[in-house]
């Protein structure tokens, strides 16, 4: 058994050689599917040099064995996971989106879900991050109440990160995320609390949050008739053969006709020809034809 550091060590900082860069961006890539290339070797040991003090491990060679043998291995690799991911997002991020699923794309669903007697509009918000996106959701659809009389719109909000989920569920927000926020909805769907705004209840409650990774194709297989998927932001941290694979299970997860969102710098360029990209207000969005 490798002996842990005092606490006077834990504090060192550590480079990681390329046997183990190498290893853990394996790992990685195995558990979330994030793409570390070679020359994001300082990024790895930056964002994971915490974990590396707080398992008081002198090295990565050590913190590669404790993820792979150590007890509490499988906290711990969430604990890494969430490390290395970004989780920087806002309320009303990418507004031609917002415009193209408020003006457009909800009306023709609303259409056609009355014509084919049915009552439901299903909404994911895949990598959600904090919430910001799919509260966003939940307040432009308060502001389209009327035209929804008689249909429900079911909105899922998931993430691999457990801590964003667990804070997006608490739906306190400080003034980064509120930054670009309609000032005639701060007081609507906000209170004060602290140093920061808490989202009313009837907001949060439009919502309902999942722990789900786009690499488990069998669980995201249950969500299958789903009528829009927001997946913004994420597929640029996988390589080619996993965005291939994450976009063909967002394709057969989407209904007929199914609207699948990605964000403004992405792409689906030889990744899928399986969708028909449609220019709607301003934005492209791509349809499962």
């Amino acid at each position: 058994m490798v002996p842990l550091l005092s606490q006077e060590q834990c504090h060192t900082r550590v480079a990681i050689d390329d046997r183990f860069f190498d290893l853990l961006r394996k790992m990685i890539l195995e558990l979330s599917g994030i793409s570390i290339p070679d020359n994001k070797r300082y990024l790895l040991e930056n964002r994971l040099a915490h974990r590396l003090r707080a398992s008081c491990c002198a090295s990565f060679e050590e913190y590669y064995y404790l993820l792979r043998y150590g007890t509490g291995q499988e906290q711990e690799r969430t604990r890494m996971i969430e490390s290395i991911t970004t989780n920087e997002t806002y309320f009303f991020r990418e507004p031609a989106h917002l415009q193209a699923l408020q003006q457009a794309i909800l009306p023709a669903l609303v259409q056609a879900r009355r014509a084919e007697g049915q009552t439901t509009i299903g909404i994911w918000s895949a990598a959600c991050s904090t919430g910001e996106e799919p509260y966003t959701l939940a307040m432009l659809l308060r502001g389209v109440g009327a035209q929804l009389s008689g249909l429900e719109i079911q909105i899922l909000a998931s993430d691999l990160n457990e801590s964003v989920i667990r804070s997006a569920r608490r739906g306190i927000y400080g003034e980064n995320s509120l930054r670009h926020l309609p000032a005639s909805l701060r007081g609507d769907c906000f209170v004060p609390v602290g140093g920061g705004m808490r989202l009313r209840d009837e907001v949060k409650s439009a919502v309902r949050f999942a722990n789900l990774n786009l690499l488990d194709r069998e669980r995201l297989m249950l969500l299958q008739g789903m009528d829009v998927i927001f997946c913004k932001n994420v597929l640029i941290y996988f390589d080619l053969a996993v965005r291939k694979a994450v976009v063909s299970t967002l394709y057969d997860v989407l209904a007929p006709g199914g609207i699948l969102m990605i964000g403004q710098s992405e792409s689906l360029y030889d990744v899928s020809r399986s969708f028909l990209p449609v220019r709607v207000n301003g934005g492209v969005v791509y349809k499962k034809e």
